[in-house]
């Protein structure tokens, strides 16, 4: 916003920029629309000459432009990937028996336990540090929350009533493995 308010831009225009929060593509939009406008100098108010923009300037600014749509292109299509394989996943959930699903479960939440063992006797700089052994404490207690729901899972009466809870469940175990997978990320495992 600092850059922006060296220029002479209304202020209801910028305050209109702040309520709409705008996503990554408006932002892009936004942002050609800015480059667009004529730029006024702040020296202007005192007689100087005003702000002469030259051809690599402009190019510098077509080049961040492009770059930020091309990073924005790249977040939609990796978003779409990961709800797609996420989609293809609950698919094969929900077309399992209960059985073969309790065990692909059992098989999983050992595999998650002992990935974090893995995290924790790893002896990386990262594993010293408190905010890491926070996180460690939090994938253990996020992988006993879902032992527990996997529990309340497997007491479910009908096959009805094991669906409609095993949604919730599943949504609980992918959010630990991404959890798990950027403990492992940051701990370069």
């Amino acid at each position: 916003m600092r850059i922006l308010l060296r220029y002479r831009i209304p202020r209801s225009f910028l305050f209109l920029l702040m309520k709409l929060r705008p996503t990554l593509l408006s932002l892009a939009t936004v942002l050609g629309c800015l480059m667009a406008l004529p730029t006024v100098s702040p020296a202007q108010d005192k007689g100087d000459k005003p702000l002469k923009l030259d051809k690599s300037t402009t190019d510098k600014a077509k080049q961040m432009f492009d770059k930020l749509v091309g990073e924005a292109k790249e977040a939609v299509k990796e978003g779409g990937e990961k709800g797609k394989d996420l989609w293809e996943r609950t698919k094969e959930n929900f077309s399992m028996s209960r059985e073969d699903y309790i065990k692909k479960v059992n098989s999983g939440l050992a595999t998650m336990d002992a990935e974090i063992q893995a995290l924790v006797e790893s002896g990386g700089a990262v594993i010293s540090r408190d905010y890491f052994k926070t996180r460690i404490e939090s994938l253990k207690q996020q992988l006993d929350y879902c032992r527990r729901d996997f529990a309340r899972l497997q007491e479910a009466a009908t096959d009805e009533a094991f669906r409609v809870k095993q949604r919730g469940f599943d949504r609980g175990l992918d959010f630990l493995g991404e959890n798990i997978g950027l403990a492992k990320e940051e701990a370069g495992l």
